[in-house]
């Protein structure tokens, strides 16, 4: 894969993901950290991207450049100023159909790079060779396995826990729904949570997410997106 058309696959996913904010960034799920770039400004614009996301701001070509605005290190790497070069990613977008495929060819291209430096510098113990390799494998693909996950007991221990701990500390909440019965069992809602509300047709959806937001603005406090369909 030439490295010219590395550069114009990781370009045309930056300026896919920045025309079309969240919803093309969750496309990409199958970048899972910056690293995947090959073009190091491209990874900090990819890191800047998603920690945007996390805190419920807009993605686009203003938000990104004012992050990366007077980074020197940005600014060495493609002798451009953020905005200017941010700009030319975003002039080049042909669409994102295709963006999913675009992101899975990225993700290959940096197995492919990163995968023979797993073999290097390891332990001469065959079995401790065999746990390090699996280990850099797994930071490698950053891959959870059945072993980091939490049995349903573990859970509903950790949220009884969690309740009990909010009831007996009733005035700390994080952002008041306005309904006193949300608020008192389970503090309210904390970001980066993804709240669904869902019911029959026309029995009052819409006009709860409003009076929550409503009750959101009251408390200085932002709601990243509300989407409501009939499906």
């Amino acid at each position: 894969f030439p490295s010219h058309d590395k550069s114009f696959l990781e370009k045309a996913v930056l300026g896919a993901i920045l025309v079309e904010g969240s919803e093309a960034l969750v496309k990409v799920q199958g970048i899972p950290k910056p690293d995947v770039f090959d073009h190091t400004a491209h990874g900090m614009i990819y890191d800047v991207v998603k920690s945007i996301f996390e805190q419920g701001q807009a993605i686009d070509l203003i938000t990104v450049s004012v992050k990366l605005k007077g980074n020197r290190q940005f600014i060495e790497l493609t002798g451009n100023q953020p905005a200017f070069y941010i700009a030319n990613l975003t002039s080049g977008v042909i669409g994102s159909a295709h963006l999913e495929e675009w992101a899975k060819i990225l993700f290959q291209l940096y197995i492919t790079r990163e995968l023979p430096k797993t073999i290097f510098s390891l332990p001469e113990d065959p079995f401790d060779a065999i746990v390090e390799l699996k280990n850099r494998a797994d930071k490698l693909l950053d891959v959870s396995y059945v072993d980091s996950w939490s049995s349903i007991t573990e859970v509903s221990q950790k949220l009884v826990s969690k309740i009990e701990t909010i009831q007996a500390n009733r005035g700390e909440v994080f952002t008041r729904t306005g309904i006193h019965f949300v608020d008192s069992v389970n503090g309210g809602f904390k970001s980066p949570q993804m709240i669904v509300i869902a019911a029959r047709p026309s029995v009052g959806k819409s006009a709860l997410a409003g009076n929550i937001v409503i009750k959101a603005a009251e408390q200085g406090k932002r709601i990243g997106s509300i989407i409501v369909t009939g499906k």
